[in-house]
């Protein structure tokens, strides 16, 4: 059974992990894995979709960390804070929407961030 850490967030607290990084020498972090950082606070820690939501936000401010395609990040967070849509879903549509192409899922869930739904 998992167990709930005391605020999930202080897993990813800048100031309770010791970043190997410096501004000279920044640690990278791809934006997928953003969508894997929520596959595993949600079921393992029980963290709440606004917990999820704070700690992505953190990340994506902690300096000197520089996360990739930052811009399409916080759009992802934004879809994410306002839809019912899971994370990588989000990711999906905010990828899809920045180069121009629509998406078109049998996803309910994925519907929900903005793709067409696919129907009989």
């Amino acid at each position: 059974m998992p167990v709930r850490a005391p605020a999930s967030l202080t897993l990813i607290n800048p100031f309770a992990v010791r970043w190997n990084c410096t501004a000279e020498s920044p640690d990278f972090i791809p934006v997928l894995v953003l969508v894997e950082f929520i596959g595993v606070l949600q079921p393992q820690y029980g963290a709440s979709r606004d917990e999820l939501i704070k700690g992505v936000t953190t990340l994506l401010q902690t300096r000197p960390l520089v996360v990739d395609a930052a811009d399409l990040a916080w759009q992802e967070v934004r879809l994410y804070q306002s839809s019912a849509a899971g994370f990588a879903d989000c990711l999906i549509e905010r990828q899809c929407r920045t180069v121009g192409i629509g998406l078109v899922t049998p996803d309910k869930s994925a519907a929900k961030a903005g793709m067409a739904l696919l129907v009989k």
